[in-house]
């Protein structure tokens, strides 16, 4: 179990590091937080709730909302770049399932 969090947090570093164009391009901030929002956080979060107990299920909860919160700033930014550039929204599959996937993650937040 420890291993497969080890995992995620290597893969996660080592993704981000090959994300281009490189920072401090606002576009950067877009998979990168992405990245650490889903697999480094919340990837994480589901493997300390199966440990079990009332404080693995706090750290859960806290991760969780991290992964959200980071998740929510990687559209944030995304977004805001589109708004800038004059481009439209939602116009690829990529888009649509990014979209489907950061509403059910909310929805499962306050679920």
């Amino acid at each position: 179990l420890y291993w497969w969090g080890s995992a995620l947090a290597l893969f996660t570093v080592l993704a981000v590091a090959a994300v281009t164009p490189r920072w401090p391009v606002w576009f950067w901030y877009h998979p990168t937080s992405m990245l650490v929002g889903y697999v480094g956080l919340m990837g994480n979060a589901v493997l300390v709730k199966k440990i079990g107990g009332r404080t693995a299920t706090k750290i859960h909860g806290y991760l969780m909302a991290a992964g959200s919160a980071a998740a929510a700033f990687g559209w944030y930014v995304i977004h805001s770049n589109k708004e800038a550039m004059g481009k439209p929204h939602i116009t690829t599959w990529h888009g649509l399932a990014g979209l489907i996937c950061l509403l059910s993650t909310f929805i499962m937040a306050v679920a």
